[in-house]
Order: C-alpha cells, then sequence, then structure tokens
C-alpha cells in the first residue's frame, strides 16, 4: 500500500488541484464552497471521499472533520489533524493567493512556503 500523504505533499496537490480545474470552487457570489455550481471543489473537497463530499457542505473543514472523523477523507489523505485542514482551508479559500485564472499567484507562493516551513520537519 501506497504511503499517506505528507502535509507538504497535500499542499502541492491543493496547488495543483485549484491550477487544473482552473480556480478556486465558488458559488454566484464568489464565496468559496466545498462544491460548486460549475462542480469545481475545494482544496479541502478533494482529500474527501467523493461519496461524502455532499455531507460537507454547509461546514468549516475543521468542524466537518470533528463532526465526522479522519474516516471522511480519501485514505491517502488521512491521518492528520483538523488544524492542518483548517489552514489548507484558509489557504485555497484567500482570492488573493489565486489569479483569475486560477493560477497561483506571488501572495500564493509567499503563503505556500510559510505554510511548508511550518510542516518540513
Amino acid at each position: 500500500m501506497k504511503a499517506k500523504k505528507t502535509k507538504i505533499e497535500i499542499l502541492d496537490d491543493v496547488v495543483a488541484h485549484i491550477e487544473k480545474q482552473g480556480g478556486q470552487a465558488v458559488d454566484e457570489r464568489d464565496v468559496c464552497q466545498y462544491i460548486a455550481p460549475d462542480g469545481k471543489t475545494c482544496g479541502h473537497s478533494m482529500a474527501i471521499n467523493p461519496h461524502k463530499r455532499e455531507k460537507a457542505i454547509g461546514f468549516t473543514a475543521t468542524t466537518f472533520i470533528y463532526r465526522f472523523g479522519d474516516k471522511i477523507h480519501l485514505v491517502k489523505y488521512r491521518g492528520h489533524d483538523p488544524g492542518f485542514w483548517g489552514l489548507v482551508q484558509r489557504f485555497h479559500d484567500a482570492k488573493n493567493n489565486w489569479t483569475s485564472e486560477g493560477k497561483i499567484t506571488e501572495h500564493g507562493k509567499n503563503e505556500l512556503n510559510r505554510l511548508k516551513d511550518l510542516y518540513k520537519n
């Protein structure tokens, strides 16, 4: 069985996910959503078992994990504390981390590096 992803690998996956889908998962009010009307998913939702994503709607990442536990994540993303997922949510929600085309900005790169520094060991 493949080893579970590290926090740094997950942060890289979040960036790749947002960039691949062409931006954040937002609704008509430009508010980040677990699942947007256009089908995009947020940086935390990409780590959740697709069959359980609907349960996430209306929750923050940390509240959702406290309520349903780590088992809501795909196996490769399990084993990380709710606080980490809260940071992931704040990172991918921040508008100044992404261009209108969904690419990470310089500010976003700086924030990504700051988060990676927190988890490098």
